[in-house]
C-alpha cells in the first residue's frame, strides 16, 4: 500500500513538472510571437525633404533655333510637380522667357524638359534656368555665345486666332513642306506661363489646327506675340494678335468647332 501511495505521487510530480515546463514554454512563446508582431508594425519616421537639383543640361548654339535640353532629378523623398523656365539676358534686360510643359517627379525621378529660343542675332548673351518644384526654385546661370546668323524665308499664314480661358487656338498654314516646327509665344505679361508647342511636320499648303495652354495671373485683355519657325531657322514668321476672349453665342460656336477640330486631330 505504502509502495504504491509512494508511486502514484512520484508519478504526480512528473506530470506537474512537465505541466509547468510546457505553461513556461507557451508563456514564453506567446511574449516572442507578441513583440516580433509588435516589431513589424512600428512605423519607421523618414524625415520628409523638398528637394531637386538639374542633373544635366545641353543647347546648341550654331542655329536660329536654340534647343535647351534640361534633366531634372528629383532627390528628395516627396513627389511633386516640376516646370522649367528659361530666360535669355542682354545685359540686364530680359529679350525672350520661355516656359516648358509640366511635368511630375516621383523620389528619384529624373524627367527631361525642353525650350526653345529664336534669334538670328549674334553675340554673347546670359541664359538663366530656374526650375520651379513644390514652391521651391533651383537657379542655374551660364553664359552664351551665338556666332551665326541665318536669313529666314517668311513662308508660314498665322490665322483664326482665339482666345479661351486657359488656351489659346490658331491656324497654321506653311507654303512649303517643313519639318521640326516651333511655336513660341513671346512678348507676353510678365508672371504669365505661356508653354511651346512643337509640331514634326507640316505638309505643303496643309493647315494645323494649334491649341497652346496658358496660366494668367490676373487676366486682363493684353498683345501676344507668336513665332513660327522650323528647319532649324531656315523658315521663320512672326505675328501679334490681341488677347481677347469671345462672348455670348460667338464663344459657344467658336468654342465647339475649335474642341471638334482638335479632337479630329486627337490633340
Amino acid at each position: 500500500m505504502s509502495s504504491f501511495k509512494n508511486q502514484s505521487m512520484t508519478s504526480y510530480t512528473i506530470f506537474g513538472d512537465d505541466f509547468m515546463k510546457f505553461l513556461v514554454f507557451i508563456f514564453f512563446l506567446i511574449l516572442f510571437f507578441t513583440l516580433v508582431a509588435n516589431s513589424a508594425i512600428v512605423e519607421v519616421n523618414v524625415p520628409k525633404s523638398l528637394e531637386g537639383n538639374i542633373s544635366s543640361f545641353s543647347y546648341d548654339p550654331s542655329t536660329d533655333i536654340l534647343k535647351f535640353q534640361i534633366e531634372f532629378y528629383n532627390t528628395g523623398s516627396v513627389s511633386y510637380k516640376t516646370r522649367i523656365r528659361l530666360d535669355i539676358l542682354n545685359g540686364s534686360r530680359i529679350v525672350f522667357t520661355g516656359w516648358s510643359k509640366e511635368n511630375t517627379l516621383m523620389p528619384g525621378d529624373r524627367k527631361n524638359f525642353e525650350i526653345y529660343w529664336y534669334t538670328n542675332s549674334t553675340g554673347k548673351f546670359h541664359a538663366r534656368i530656374r526650375s520651379y518644384f513644390g514652391n521651391e526654385i533651383f537657379e542655374k546661370n551660364f553664359e552664351i555665345e551665338k556666332k551665326n546668323s541665318y536669313s529666314p524665308e517668311d513662308i508660314f499664314e498665322i490665322k483664326n486666332f482665339r482666345t479661351y480661358e486657359d488656351f489659346i487656338v490658331f491656324d497654321i498654314k506653311a507654303k512649303n513642306n517643313v519639318s521640326d516646327i516651333v511655336i513660341l509665344p513671346s512678348e507676353f505679361p510678365p508672371g504669365w506661363i505661356f508653354e511651346q508647342k512643337k509640331i514634326n511636320f507640316l505638309g505643303e499648303n496643309e493647315e494645323r489646327t494649334v491649341a497652346i495652354s496658358y496660366y494668367p495671373t490676373v487676366w486682363t485683355e493684353e498683345k501676344i506675340n507668336l513665332i513660327v519657325a522650323s528647319d532649324g531657322g531656315k523658315y521663320k514668321s512672326e505675328e501679334s494678335f490681341e488677347m481677347k476672349k469671345e462672348s455670348g453665342i460667338f464663344w459657344f460656336v467658336y468654342y465647339f468647332m475649335d474642341k471638334l477640330k482638335l479632337f479630329l486631330r486627337g490633340i
